[in-house]
This record gives C-alpha cells, sequence and structure tokens, in this order.
C-alpha cells in the first residue's frame, strides 16, 4: 500500500513550489508556496493569496486559530477561521524576520540579520470579536553575531530553556 500521496497545481496547489508544511490542530495542512498558502484537507484545495507577500516559509498555528507565517524576511498573520489576513505591525511598520519561535500564543523568540528579539503579540479586535491587526512590542533585544554573520533559523529546545540558533 502506497501512503506517500503527490500534491501539485493540478491538485489545486498555488504553486508548485512548497517552501513550508504545517498540520494545524483541526488537522488541516497548510503549505506555504511561492504564491500563496494553500489549505488541504484530504480531497480539496482551497488557495489563499496575500496582496502584497508570497515565497511563505515558516508556518506556525496559534490556539486562536491564527497562522503566523515569514514571506519575503516579513512577518504575516492569516486568521483561518474567517480566512482572510491580518495585518501585522510594530511601531507602524512591518515587521522583519527571518525565523521565529513561539513560546505561546502571544510571545515569541525572533531572529533579525544579527539579533535576537523575545516579542510580544497584541491583537486588536472589533466589536464582533475578530481579529483585525496584530502589534508586536519587543521586550528584549540581543546583538549575538559579528557584522558579516547572519542569523538565519531559530529553534527551542523540548524543555523551553535552550534557544538554538544557525548563522550563515
Amino acid at each position: 500500500e502506497n501512503r506517500f500521496k503527490r500534491i501539485d497545481m493540478q491538485d489545486g496547489l498555488a504553486d508548485n513550489s512548497v517552501y513550508s508544511i504545517l498540520r494545524d490542530s483541526e488537522g488541516f495542512v497548510w503549505f506555504g508556496t511561492g504564491y500563496g498558502l494553500s489549505r488541504y484537507d484530504g480531497k480539496e484545495m482551497r488557495n489563499f493569496t496575500p496582496e502584497y507577500h508570497n515565497n511563505i516559509k515558516h508556518i506556525y498555528d496559534t490556539s486562536e486559530g491564527l497562522l503566523y507565517f515569514i514571506a519575503e524576511s516579513s512577518l504575516n498573520c492569516f486568521d483561518r477561521y474567517h480566512e482572510r489576513f491580518v495585518p501585522v505591525q510594530e511601531q507602524g511598520r512591518k515587521y522583519g524576520t527571518e525565523g521565529i519561535c513561539m513560546i505561546n500564543d502571544s510571545v515569541f523568540w525572533s531572529v533579525t540579520q544579527n539579533e535576537l528579539h523575545l516579542v510580544k503579540r497584541k491583537l486588536a479586535r472589533n466589536p464582533g470579536n475578530n481579529t483585525i491587526s496584530v502589534s508586536l512590542e519587543t521586550e528584549k533585544k540581543y546583538v549575538l553575531t559579528k557584522d558579516n554573520e547572519y542569523l538565519i533559523n531559530i529553534c527551542l529546545s523540548p524543555d523551553s530553556r535552550t534557544i538554538y540558533l544557525t548563522t550563515n
């Protein structure tokens, strides 16, 4: 019995270039592609294309139904319950990052060039309790590498006490 299934644009995938895959808490499989997000339920594909960002990498799920993802070195958010993209900003600007590591739904570590940031997230909601924007605040900042070195990725140990980083 073949337990592998090939999925491509003929099956409805947004693009054949897939940069990340995530299975969310409800069992949907999300693909970060060169042309947006694709959600697969085991039978059908549904595509969501952000207005400006493609090449979606590093998808993260939260218990609130928000998916965070990195596209073109910028943190973005998708509300999977309401099927819409939500703006993410720090002090009125897009938040640039190469990778994040979620500690919980509202706090994460982030790597940006040669710095490690501890970031806190706040949600703005409308009267219907729908998330309308995400604002970020850097709680701590550490410069970790030389000028010609860049942090590329981040991971926490299983006990969340050790941070592992990779550089170029």
